[in-house]
């Protein structure tokens, strides 16, 4: 380890404590001797043998993004610098440091997160990634992860370590940046896209719900099945299905779009369960009520009719029957008829389910 607790770096960022390191990466706390009331994250990278050009390039893109952003929640550019010492040269990066525990931390100690604490969160996040994705071009984070959100001590949540941020480009990088367990597969192959955030983002908010890494979760093909361990309702579930889709072009469009959905997943559930894409509405519809109660109530009516229509077909079908079961007691007769329009009558609303999910995205 190059540098020590309690040194001074460009003679001003005295070291407070050591936070990480990653091969020739250190993070340290330090303090800015131009403001002693102000604590700064300062990631130093050091170009030895094992260093390349490459690490240097994401450390200084990390630099220049952030130097462009100014939004609560994501830390702020401070300085950076080259540092020559005896045995080599160290380019640093000083940023806003932001207090708290990262999530990963506090899954990890037991406090793993209900629907009403994942719904904020998941909000939170949003508005921070449709505030990166609306810039010119996209600015794509690309490893969004639990151990890069911090929860704050105010109840809000921040998004750090932008070492993989890419800003959107229409072909494939030479680089896959990011952590396994929580990419999409368009990243990969060096395709990430604003939804590879989004992707990210539902396997993040998995994690938070269960504890468990997204790696460990069963598939079906390339979708992760886990319906029944997160513990929250129906429709968050559905949104967050919507989140994982592994085609990006399945997934739910942008940041905004998935926020909107999540803000209105109870009606937007209640539709899509009567055949209806689950899709944002259109923010100030009027009609919005009105098509979700004329939906619901047309769905509360052909139920019992499909339902009658089976029963009668059952019964029609038992009248006829019976002229060859004529010579049986009445009883039998009974339970016949009854047994006929029972069976009818569950094949029918089989056939209703069916087609109601059928019709789901």
């Amino acid at each position: 380890m190059p540098f020590s607790e309690g040194e001074l770096v460009r003679e001003r960022y005295r070291l407070c404590r050591h936070l990480g390191v990653n091969g020739g990466r250190e993070t340290w706390l330090a303090a800015d001797g131009l403001c002693a009331e102000v604590s700064v994250t300062l990631k130093t990278l050091y170009f030895g043998r094992s260093a390349t050009w490459q690490d240097h390039e994401r450390l200084e893109r990390e630099a220049r993004t952030l130097a462009s952003l100014d939004y609560p929640g994501i830390p702020r550019h401070r300085d950076a610098f080259w540092v020559e010492l005896p045995e080599g040269h160290y380019y640093c990066l000083a940023q806003e440091y932001i207090a708290g525990i990262t999530l990963a931390e506090r899954v990890g100690s037991g406090g793993r997160l209900g629907e009403a604490d994942i719904v904020r969160l998941a909000a939170n996040l949003l508005e921070t990634l449709a505030y990166l994705h609306s810039q010119a071009p996209p600015v794509i984070h690309r490893d969004i992860k639990p151990s890069n959100i911090v929860c704050t001590a105010d109840g809000g949540y921040a998004l750090i370590d932008f070492g993989s941020v890419q800003a959107q480009s229409s072909t494939a990088t030479l680089t896959v940046a990011g952590t396994f367990s929580y990419m999409p597969p368009e990243q990969f192959i060096g395709r990430a896209a604003p939804g590879s955030d989004l992707y990210a983002l539902g396997a993040t908010l998995l994690f938070a719900l269960t504890g468990t890494d997204p790696a460990d979760f069963p598939r079906r093909g390339l979708h992760l099945i886990f319906q029944s361990r997160v513990g929250v309702g129906r429709p968050l579930v559905r949104w967050l299905e919507r989140l994982l889709e592994p085609a990006l072009e399945e997934r739910l469009g942008n940041a905004r779009e998935a926020l909107e959905t999540l803000k209105h997943r109870e009606a937007l559930y209640a539709a899509s369960s009567c055949g209806r894409a689950l899709r944002p509405l259109a923010a100030g519809n009027p009609w919005k009520p009105f098509a979700l109660l004329g939906g619901s109530l047309l769905f509360a009516v052909a139920v019992p009719l499909v339902t009658l229509f089976g029963a009668g077909a059952s019964l029609i079908l038992y009248l006829y029957l019976r002229q060859v079961l004529d010579p049986f007691p009445t009883h039998v007769h009974l339970l016949n008829a009854l047994a006929i329009v029972a069976v009818g009558s569950l094949l029918c609303l089989w056939w209703a389910k069916s087609t109601a999910d059928d019709a789901q995205p």
